[in-house]
């Protein structure tokens, strides 16, 4: 098999093409199209798409450039027997010569009956279509051609049956309850004799879960949500959520990169990244956990700062290309420290800091982290990888451990009788609580533990959310925030 992976990006956002953990990082178009450039051509491209150094390029160079790129990368593609490319790489001007027998499109849930036909006019004899159709449709439909074909043409369905991605009891309600029990969840005691699995949902967290065989907990918020803009917004499990997020980084204990935090209402999202972007307390923790990570990579090199990266590389016969790939992670760091240096849009976080190569690695996140204190601001997402996200922009995401903000709660409302329980549910169809595919996307994105914040006595009220809370009664996995005090 010679497999190849296409991508339209270039080698400065496809960060894929360098990082260790993606496998298929030797399989890259863009990767091999370098390699495969002379040594002039190599180094206008390293200089144009990596290094972003300040050289000038004739038109006639980049020209002659694009065009031998696009040689090699028809060459490479036609000796290549297994393309992975996303749904706008098989449409664009790359794969426009070229012809497939069989045709795999995966989260087909997503894909519209004109993209479907783009792809089958590649005179494929087999096309396979690979989804859920009980998660999400593509954005302003509420079918998609994948759930279409499931109900018109049962006679060729697979069902996958066996689930290797989650903790079983992450899954288990919306396996009993909207699944039908198709897809396998092995008991939980069964699964922690089979060594792989038992460290593979090991959780290092340190939350106090119900029990061993639980992973869900859902904190209730008695406060009611308030209308900005006709948006939702709970500051209060806004307010929550930064004590969650502070605990679970305390002491290394969680990355913050394995945090996805979801919402189904924009304006919470800002509010909530507000919230993080403003807390000294978290972004002191963001920035020496970051930091101690960084270090202990330098470490086991025997390295002490930046200079000596230089250094390691002329002593080892590393190239340009070899440097970015091997040290790609602390690269990213650097640059970032730098570009908030430069950034007009940072110049609140970053005034005066020297982000300088020579520098002690340790002194510069002191650096960092003082003007983070002084200014209250802090790049969240972008510097550290702690992502909060809407509901449609999750959906193929994952996270060791999710928090989910629902928002909304008009429980004092209800008491008061200013609004009736029928109001509730006047737009059923449209809202997030009855949207079937919304509630198993944002409750099945963890794969070792997940945090939901929301007004039980509101949601019971609401489509699926009615089972579900009472299945988290059942199992006992619902507290106030107040009782975890004393705990985290």
């Amino acid at each position: 098999m010679r497999p190849l992976k296409v991508s339209l990006r270039k080698f400065n956002n496809d960060y894929s093409i360098f990082h260790p953990k993606y496998k298929l990082t030797h399989y890259s178009l863009n990767r091999l199209v370098y390699l495969s450039l002379s040594p002039e051509y190599k180094k206008l491209y390293f200089n144009k798409f990596i290094s972003h150094e300040a050289i000038k390029f004739t038109p006639n160079d980049l020209k002659d450039l694009n065009r031998e790129m696009y040689d090699k990368s028809i060459s490479i593609i036609r000796n290549s027997n297994v393309i992975f490319c996303t749904k706008k790489t098989s449409l664009s001007y790359l794969m426009d010569a070229f012809n497939f027998d069989t045709v795999i499109v995966d989260d087909a849930n997503l894909f519209l009956e004109s993209e479907i036909i783009g792809l089958i006019s590649k005179k494929c004899s087999r096309l396979i279509l690979i989804g859920d159709d009980k998660q999400l449709s593509p954005r302003g439909y509420e079918n998609s051609f994948f759930s279409k074909c499931i109900r018109k043409n049962k006679r060729n369905v697979i069902q996958l049956d066996q689930q290797y991605r989650m903790h079983p009891s992450i899954l288990d309600f919306s396996n009993k309850y909207i699944y039908g029990n198709k897809p396998s969840i092995d008991n939980f005691n069964e699964i922690q004799t089979k060594e792989k699995f038992k460290e593979k949902f090991k959780d290092k967290s340190g939350f106090p879960w119900r029990s061993e065989s639980e992973r869900v907990m859902f904190i209730n918020n008695h406060k009611d949500s308030i209308v900005v803009d006709n948006c939702f917004i709970n500051t209060e499990e806004a307010n929550e959520i930064v004590k969650l997020v502070n605990f679970l980084i305390s002491d290394n204990k969680v990355n913050p990169e394995d945090i996805g935090i979801i919402t189904p209402y924009m304006a919470q999202k800002f509010y909530i990244k507000h919230k993080l972007i403003h807390d000294k307390e978290l972004n002191y923790k963001l920035a020496l956990g970051y930091y101690s990570r960084i270090h202990e990579f330098l470490y086991k090199l025997g390295l002490k700062n930046f200079d000596e990266i230089d250094k390691y590389c002329e002593t080892y016969g590393i190239d340009d290309f070899q440097k970015y790939n091997k040290f790609h992670e602390i690269i990213k760091v650097y640059n970032k420290i730098k570009d908030y240096t430069l950034s007009s849009r940072y110049k609140g976080i970053s005034r005066g800091l020297v982000a300088s190569k020579h520098e002690n690695l340790e002194q510069l996140f002191i650096k960092y982290y003082q003007k983070v204190v002084k200014n209250q601001k802090s790049p969240i997402e972008e510097f550290y990888g702690l992502e909060i996200s809407s509901i449609h922009d999750f959906l193929g995401k994952q996270k060791k451990y999710i928090i989910l903000s629902t928002v909304k709660s008009e429980v004092a409302r209800l008491n008061l009788g200013e609004i009736d329980i029928n109001e509730l549910e006047k737009n059923k169809k449209n809202g997030y609580f009855y949207d079937i595919g919304r509630f198993v996307v944002s409750t099945t994105r963890a794969s070792h533990g997940l945090f939901i914040l929301g007004h039980s006595d509101h949601l019971r009220n609401l489509g699926i959310w009615t089972n579900y809370i009472e299945y988290l009664e059942n199992k006992h996995c619902i507290c106030n925030f107040d009782d975890l005090k004393p705990l985290i």
